[in-house]
């Protein structure tokens, strides 16, 4: 199974226990896994990561840490983005972009994504209504249910929280 992470892993590790300082261990372990290419990001995400002090952690796994941005890739998002906008009457525009492009990679290449948000708990009848209509109260469109998590469960893209 290859993995892609979410901006949050590397900064709840960043943040917390795993800081460059307390744990490089767990650091060097990343990279040894992004060159095994077991594991991965999107570069909007590696572009902000070095934004938030972790460019001397990351920046020496640059060329594996960064999934590719192939003509499948493009494909897919094309594709994502119309069913999404066809069902949900949704634009991704609304969908923060890191989050979109960590499903579409992950739709599209079969990678489980690891993230620390979680699906948030809906009754049956109001997932129905996140499923039919991408909100919970037609009158309250402004809260959306497309957070990375909702997306994954809507669309069968599988997750994992570290």
């Amino acid at each position: 199974m290859k993995y892609i992470l979410d901006e949050d892993v590397f900064l709840t590790a960043h943040m917390g226990g795993y800081h460059i300082s307390i744990c490089p261990a767990f650091w060097d372990w990343l990279g040894i896994k992004t060159e095994s290419k077991e594991l991965c990001t999107v570069r909007i995400i590696y572009e902000k990561l070095t934004d938030y002090g972790l460019r001397n952690v990351i920046c020496k796994y640059k060329q594996s840490i960064i999934a590719d941005n192939d003509e499948k890739i493009q494909d897919s998002y094309e594709r994502l983005s119309k069913s999404i906008q066809d069902k949900y009457e949704e634009s991704v525009n609304d969908i923060k972009d890191s989050d979109f492009y960590l499903l579409v990679h992950a739709y599209t290449n079969e990678y489980k994504i690891v993230t620390h948000r979680v699906v948030r708990n809906y009754t049956d009848s109001e997932l129905k209504l996140v499923i039919k209509n991408g909100y919970l109260n037609k009158s309250r469109k402004k809260y959306k249910a497309f957070n990375l998590s909702d997306l994954c469960y809507i669309l069968g893209v599988k997750y994992i929280s570290p």
